[in-house]
């Protein structure tokens, strides 16, 4: 499972069943979380302000989510099992790859990603998920591990 910006991850209950697969090793998880000292990533959230979140709060709800991460990647003491990094540039959508699970939205202007309808896709081989396949390596090749 690999994905960036995700907003599944505040549900504590997924997070746990996560980092069980994880310690199993029957799971590869790779989550990339915004860099809030990033400023491309403070000119997202400073968009978001109409939302219920303003830009401080997001800002430290991200921070927390980041820290919790870093604590599960430390406890599982093995990257290629759980590795958590951050992304700096202005994020356009977040993407989910569970196995041949593609899932996406994008981010709209001045809205929240999660009001944006999400994209489902399968399998390997389609234009389409080869795309977001790419996408990801070029972001995890832009922000190495920590």
């Amino acid at each position: 499972m690999c994905g960036i910006a995700l907003n599944f991850l505040w549900d504590p209950d997924i997070v746990i069943r996560l980092k069980e697969a994880a310690e199993s090793r029957k799971t590869r998880v790779t989550i990339l979380v915004a860099d809030v000292d990033s400023p491309q990533i403070k000119e997202r959230l400073n968009e978001e302000e109409d939302y219920p979140y303003p830009s401080q709060h997001g800002r430290e709800v991200i921070m927390n989510l980041y820290k919790r991460l870093k604590e599960i990647e430390r406890t599982i003491g093995n990257k290629e099992f759980f590795n958590v990094r951050v992304f700096a540039h202005y994020p356009t959508f977040a993407l989910i790859i569970a196995g041949d699970d593609v899932f996406c939205y994008h981010y709209g202007y001045k809205t929240v990603g999660t009001v944006s309808p999400v994209l489902h896709l399968r399998g390997f081989s389609s234009h389409q998920v080869r795309y977001y396949r790419t996408q990801f390596d070029k972001i995890l090749e832009n922000y190495p591990l920590q």
